[in-house]
């Protein structure tokens, strides 16, 4: 599977789960250690945990089983980091995506999806 199919696919899962303010920007040209992050949002410890599974699951059947740093992610925490090697996800709640503010970190990236 190309990579940009996976990060299509992934925002897909994200839609389909009801993530909200989906940012995939390209960050190769800033930084060494991944390629992509992917910045959502969910609007609970449920959803966020659902999400998380739901992109992990993704993640498995697309190939990505032995990028994934680990299968087992703690839920329990304002913002969850998925490492996949060259796709980081960043699942944020609310205040605590507003607070960070990831995308401002990004700016010389390329965003490739912005919802």
């Amino acid at each position: 599977m190309e990579q940009i199919d996976l990060i299509n696919g992934l925002a897909q899962v994200v839609r389909e789960k009801q993530g909200e303010h989906l940012s995939i920007i390209d960050i190769s040209g800033i930084t060494t250690t991944t390629r992509y992050s992917v910045i959502l949002t969910v609007n609970s410890k449920v959803h966020a945990e659902s999400m998380t599974k739901n992109l992990i699951d993704y993640l498995i059947d697309n190939g990505y089983r032995d990028y994934l740093l680990s299968k087992n992610i703690p839920t329990n925490n304002p913002w969850i980091l998925i490492d996949a090697s060259d796709i980081i996800i960043h699942i944020f709640e609310k205040e605590v995506r507003d607070f960070y503010n990831l995308e401002k970190l990004y700016t010389r990236g390329k965003v490739i999806i912005s919802e």
